[in-house]
């Protein structure tokens, strides 16, 4: 099954057609899971090193965190992203194309993954918003971009866990379409989806 909650897969007599395209999905599977496994052994070390009884929200090097390779958990949102939206797009293909009704491929990604990935996507982890001259995107937007990109929320890593409002001119913009994200969430949220546990 390809989608146990749209309930979509391919018939045994087509899935030698899409051969290279069931194979993609595998190894992006394998890698969305690897991703998700080492952030989530991640969190769980910062959780440990945690007051249980507090809230904790922080973005940057937090004193008394020191070990967290903070480079790979960014890189592991900015793999994430781009790997999950091409996973979505993949199935939303292969159900487009033996299916001419179905949604197109942008289409069922859309329906498929939180708008939030999507625009990390687009103005983070496919290139960032700033070095790029997309007129839809705001200075704010442009800016926030390149920020550190995430923060630890409660219990789990967040992609753009602050929001910025620029003001220059009298003109004012903010970065509202970067709203907050967890890799691990999202993808304990895809497995039911996706790869549910036997």
């Amino acid at each position: 099954m390809l989608d146990y909650v749209g309930k979509f897969d391919l018939p045994k007599s087509e899935r030698p057609k899409y051969l290279n395209e069931l194979q993609s999905l595998n190894y992006l599977r394998v890698g969305l899971e690897y991703l998700y496994k080492n952030v989530k052994k991640i969190e769980n070390k910062v959780l440990r090193g945690l007051d249980p009884n507090k809230i904790h929200h922080f973005v940057g090097n937090v004193p008394g965190l020191k070990g967290i390779p903070y480079e790979l958990v960014a890189c592991s949102f900015h793999w994430y992203a781009i790997s999950v939206c091409n996973y979505a797009l993949l199935v939303g293909w292969l159900q487009h194309e033996t299916n001419s009704k179905a949604p197109t491929a942008k289409g069922y990604r859309d329906s498929a993954l939180p708008k939030e990935v999507i625009s990390w996507r687009d103005k983070v982890a496919g290139h960032f918003a700033r070095a790029g001259d997309d007129k839809r995107d705001s200075p704010a937007e442009r800016m926030a971009s390149t920020l550190f990109p995430f923060g630890f929320c409660g219990d789990a890593f967040y992609a753009s866990p602050m929001k910025l409002k620029i003001t220059r001119g009298g003109k004012v913009s903010r970065s509202d379409s970067l709203k907050p994200w967890s890799l691990t969430k999202l993808h304990e949220e895809l497995r039911k989806r996706y790869w549910p546990a036997p």
